[in-house]
């Protein structure tokens, strides 16, 4: 773009109204109808007419529709030609292409004029099939149905209920039988004439045991709130190590801590020395580097460090936790002429390793 080369990352979806097509540039995952686990492996370039009917899986979560009309299934959305579905790791999914942007909180399914696309569960109707679209390059999507979950917290209040009963039953016998205890206790004592002057009863020997009994039930409790208390509680949180600039490339090293999940997604959003954005690069949690390639060599670049996650009203959420400017490192360039006639001249370039070069021109003076 204007003698500019930018790197559009893996996959590409250039979309052209006038000739009503779609230029898909990197791999794509076509199902057809006719699915027998197995899909249809696209590389590189493909050419789409935005009036078939196709459906495509981009990447973990991610996926291309592709018709004259979807719309979802209570009639609220309709989108015309084409439609980018990303969900969340929570079945909520962002729906968008040039026309619209729009955000899903509850499970929503798709149609069009071959297939039914339910978002939340990623499964794909199509013919007389169900494809389970997780099952085609894995899925981190840990969404769980509502009824599910009910189901999930009924068993688990039957137990608990199940364990209450038998625990009072437990306690109904053991006081059962110390109160026959007492009860026998009690007889003996009558029977026996003129021997109670004899029993001594140490009421402060009884008090201190009660005590004892209390001061250890005591300091169980106090152990258990302090070891709550000591207890770190889990959340998100990532840090920056090092920025390290090459020739062409930067590297990333960095720690995410997310125990919890709650990350959306861990991102750097790269900015030339005019303040222009240039590149996004999204950073993969399991791991602790990355590279950010396609830089210019002697430039400088600010580095924004964000994270998203969605908070409890269910709203994407965007912060910054870190910055930093670096300068490029220069390429190690290097001509060594090898030999010359009386009409051409024969010359080796080095080049670094890291470096590309579209064209080389050699002055001669």
């Amino acid at each position: 773009y204007n003698d500019e080369l930018i790197n559009l990352g893996v996959t590409s979806i250039i979309y052209n109204p006038s000739k009503n097509q779609m230029n898909l540039y990197g791999r794509f995952y076509e199902i057809a109808e006719n699915y027998e686990d197995k899909v249809i492996i696209h590389d590189d370039e493909t050419i789409v007419n935005v009036n078939d009917s196709k459906f495509y899986k981009i990447a973990d979560r991610k996926y291309l529709l592709v018709d004259k009309e979807i719309k979802s299934e209570n009639n609220v959305l309709t989108a015309s030609n084409y439609l980018i579905v990303e969900l969340d790791k929570l079945g909520n999914a962002t729906l968008y292409n040039n026309n619209l942007n729009l955000k899903t909180f509850k499970e929503t399914t798709l149609v069009t004029s071959t297939y039914k696309f339910n978002i939340a569960e990623e499964l794909l109707t199509i013919g007389d099939q169900v494809v389970d679209l997780k099952k085609i390059i894995g899925s981190t999507n840990k969404y769980i149905k509502a009824e599910d979950i009910e189901k999930e917290n009924n068993e688990d209040n039957n137990t608990a209920n199940n364990n209450t009963a038998n625990n009072n039953q437990q306690t109904v016998n053991n006081q059962q039988g110390i109160n026959n205890q007492g009860s026998n206790q009690n007889t003996t004592n009558n029977n026996t004439t003129n021997d109670n002057n004899d029993v001594e009863i140490d009421d402060e020997d009884e008090g201190d045991d009660n005590n004892s009994g209390n001061e250890s039930g005591g300091s169980g409790s106090n152990q258990e709130e302090e070891t709550n208390q000591n207890i770190i509680k889990a959340t998100k949180t990532t840090s920056i190590i090092a920025v390290k600039p090459n020739v062409g490339y930067i590297t990333v090293e960095y720690v995410v801590y997310d125990l919890l999940d709650e990350f959306e997604s861990i991102f750097a959003e790269i900015y030339d020395s005019s303040n222009t954005l240039v590149a996004v690069t999204y950073f993969d949690k399991t791991t602790n580097n990355v590279v950010i390639p396609g830089l210019r060599a002697n430039a400088t670049y600010n580095l924004k460090f964000k994270y998203s996650y969605y908070d409890e009203n269910g709203t994407r959420v965007e912060q910054k936790f870190d910055e930093a400017s670096v300068m490029m490192s220069s390429p190690s360039l290097s001509v060594k002429i090898t030999k010359v006639t009386g009409n051409r001249i024969y010359y080796t370039v080095y080049l670094d390793n890291d470096y590309e070069l579209d064209s080389i021109r050699v002055n001669i003076s």
